[in-house]
């Protein structure tokens, strides 16, 4: 090959040089036939290739020359930055290696002339396949979150270049540390734990324990992780030095940096444990917790970290065998918000002109940001508005108030301010300080419970009133009426059923208990025994009724005395008793005095129901006089 210039009149040609075409021309891409993971290798995988169809060296000219060098490009989802790799090559196959065992990879490769700067041919097409697994290489971190009675170990799944391929399960151990004697009962935690569990839990041991958890995968097991789990009733050691200091510092609205100082010195730290939450004290649903080196100085949160709502970190050391120091808390947001709903004002105290509110500080969660401070409104009848800025006081007093007026309490926080319900007030403004609080929007629930207790309380009044008694026929006397001895004499002065109306069944369950303020006078209906052989002249008698009790009730004098009543006929009346004499003992007789002898007392005494049946009560028991009376 050379070069020719020519001129007008004149041509120049340059030296001619020798070279080879493959030096300088573009090769065709290679033919990429297999991928392969190597057992004995699992950090390797092999790449075989043939030559196009158009190739300009033969087998044994790249086999026994090594005048190709290939690139290779490698890439997974677990890795994915691309990773190209130059190697000079005398066969159809190449070794790809320092790769992570049980990763699937994606590869491809190109080629050129090792001599001179040709350039290089387009790619092959992409193969995949995964690198043979091995044994993990590191132990899990593992942390634990104490409760009252149970202990939950926790662990991180490992790494892709620890785990060396898929975790199949995990294993935990526990047994009493050196020089305790004692079983460590292992709960929930025993046997196989399958690989997409991240926690456990055991009982709290009643000596200190040393729990151990592995992690297993198709090739081998894991190192052992250990932590110490106390006792229940363990005694503190010598105090570990706490953090320094920690700081958080918002990276975005779900991103928080971390960074804290050790205290002490620092020595002995084995390494650091993060925990976060949303609630305060945190709970397991809720906890997010990561472990990190010892030289690790700041970590940064990316779960579990809501804008407008808390986070709650702490930090601390670990020491010997995961054994952790005293933590250091901190709080942040990493956007506020306006609160989700205000404070509720109770009345505390009321004056003659003056008021005393006081009101309980929202939960964060609620407040969606840190508190600023309280505002209060209050305005009066005639729409006269006043406000009072008061920090973060949960309690005001107000002075020189006459009237009505309208309170309403506001919280304030970075992101905005919320009103909470309002209540009305009506000052006395007299010398008589009283005062009527209306808090229509959370007093209905309350004046509604209110009410059903006092109900439920005031039951049997409310049954003795609306459930009034009523006669049951089936247990009264009448029904046996006249009596035999009558019958045998001949003696039927009434018929009961030409003279006393159907009794009834009683509505209430315990007539007992009818309030008798609320009752009218029960009536009786008495019949003489006196002989029915009477003279004319004697027909016309008017005897004297007399009745009183004969229980040991407590009844005043007045209705312990015997008592007057005139009687319909000479041979029956009816007795009016007021409320003071039901469910007491009745004593009857008749007294004619007159100049013939005459039966006296009574064989037969009846409850006369009343016309009106809601007030209509039954007397408990009543008797007829048995002695008999002197005719003068």
């Amino acid at each position: 090959m050379d070069v020719q210039a020519s001129l007008q009149d004149s041509h120049i040609r340059s030296a001619t040089h020798y070279r080879h075409g493959l030096l300088e021309a573009k090769l065709y891409a290679p033919h990429f036939t297999k991928l392969l993971g190597i057992a004995e290798k699992p950090e390797c995988l092999k790449l075989f290739w043939d030559k196009p169809k158009s190739f300009g060296l033969s087998r044994q000219e790249v086999e026994n020359k090594s005048i190709l060098l290939f690139q290779i490009e490698l890439h997974s989802p677990e890795q994915p930055h691309v990773r190209v790799r130059e190697k000079n090559v005398s066969a159809f196959h190449v070794l790809a290696c320092n790769l992570v065992p049980g990763i699937t990879y994606t590869a491809r490769m190109r080629y050129r002339i090792v001599f001179g700067n040709g350039p290089w041919s387009d790619w092959s097409k992409s193969l995949t396949n995964t690198t043979t697994e091995a044994a993990p290489s590191a132990a899990p971190l593992i942390w634990r979150f104490i409760e009252s009675e149970h202990v939950t170990l926790m662990w991180k799944p490992l790494l892709p270049g620890q785990a060396n391929g898929k975790v199949l399960q995990y294993a935990v151990g526990c047994r009493g540390q050196e020089g305790v004697h004692g079983v460590c009962g292992l709960g929930r935690c025993g046997g196989a734990l399958p690989a997409p569990r991240r926690s456990c839990q055991l009982p709290v041991p009643p000596h200190a324990c040393s729990c151990s958890v592995w992690a297993a995968n198709s090739a081998g097991t894991s190192p052992p992780a250990h932590i110490t789990i106390p006792s229940a009733t363990a005694v503190p050691g010598l105090p570990r030095p706490p953090l320094s200091s920690v700081w958080l510092t918002v990276l975005g609205d779900r991103q928080l940096l971390v960074r804290w100082v050790p205290g002490g010195g620092g020595g002995g730290v084995k390494g650091f444990v993060l925990q976060w939450s949303s609630v305060s004290p945190p709970t397991l649903e809720w906890l997010h917790w990561e472990r990190v080196n010892a030289s690790v100085r700041e970590y940064i949160i990316t779960e579990g970290v809501e804008p407008e709502m808390p986070c709650y970190v702490s930090v601390r050391a670990l020491y010997g065998d995961n054994e952790p120091g005293p933590e250091l808390f901190r709080k942040a947001f990493t956007r506020q918000g306006v609160p989700s709903a205000g404070p509720s004002v109770v009345l505390q105290e009321l004056g003659e002109d003056s008021v005393t509110l006081r009101w309980g500080q929202p939960p964060l969660a609620q407040l969606r940001g840190f508190l600023l401070g309280y505002t209060i409104f209050y305005t009066n009848a005639s729409g006269h508005s006043h406000r009072k800025a008061l920090g973060n006081s949960t309690e005001v007093t107000l002075r020189g108030l006459k009237g009505k007026y309208n309170m309403c309490l506001e919280a304030s926080t970075v992101g905005g301010s919320t009103v909470g319900p309002c209540i009305t007030v009506l000052m006395a403004g007299g010398s008589v300080g009283v005062s009527t609080i209306f808090h229509w929007g959370s007093a209905f629930p309350i004046m509604v419970l209110f009410g059903l207790l006092v109900a439920f309380t005031l039951r049997a009044r409310i049954q003795r009133s609306v459930c009034l008694s009523i006669p049951d026929a089936s247990r009264s006397s009448v029904s046996s009426w006249p009596p035999p001895h009558l019958l045998q004499n001949g003696l039927i002065l009434l018929q009961p059923e030409e003279h006393l109306n159907a009794l009834y069944e009683p509505v209430c369950h315990n007539q007992s208990e009818a309030d008798l303020s609320t009752v009218k006078p029960a009536r009786l209906l008495a019949l003489s025994t006196a002989s029915r052989h009477l003279t004319d002249s004697q027909s016309s008698l008017s005897p004297d009724l007399r009745y009183h009790t004969t229980d040991q009730s407590p009844l005043s004098k007045d209705h312990s005395v015997d008592h007057l009543t005139p009687p319909l006929s000479p041979l029956a009346a009816t007795i009016e008793l007021d409320y003071h004499l039901v469910h007491s003992n009745i004593s009857i007789h008749f007294d004619y005095s007159t100049t013939h002898k005459l039966e006296g007392g009574c064989h037969a005494v009846q409850p006369v129901p009343s016309d009106e049946k809601n007030n209509s009560v039954i007397v408990h028991s009543a008797s007829c006089d048995e002695q008999r009376f002197p005719g003068h």
